[in-house]
């Protein structure tokens, strides 16, 4: 399967990103595993999977509704001081 990476290094924007897929790729949907903070100088208060993160490392991820791939193209808004790990199904 295909897997991506979009950062949003913005402390105060959301980005709309559009990644274009490839025309021989069968992937029409990607799961995301989003990476949300505050702030990018803050420390606490993440959350991955929509699940905070214990001062242990330990969370617990909740599903996300995939994302659609329309035209060949993935089209995502990533908040501000976010990441998204994208997996195609």
């Amino acid at each position: 399967g295909l897997n991506a990476v979009l950062l949003n290094k913005d402390d105060n924007r959301t980005v709309n990103m559009a990644v274009r897929v490839a025309d021989h790729t069968a992937a029409s949907q990607f799961e995301p595993l989003w990476l949300r903070g505050t702030g990018l100088d803050v420390p606490r208060g993440q959350t991955l999977g929509e699940s905070p993160i214990t001062p242990q490392g330990i969370w617990s991820p909740v599903p996300q509704p995939a994302l659609a791939v329309r035209d060949g193209v993935l089209t995502v808004l990533v908040p501000p001081a976010a990441a998204v790990l994208l997996r195609s199904l």
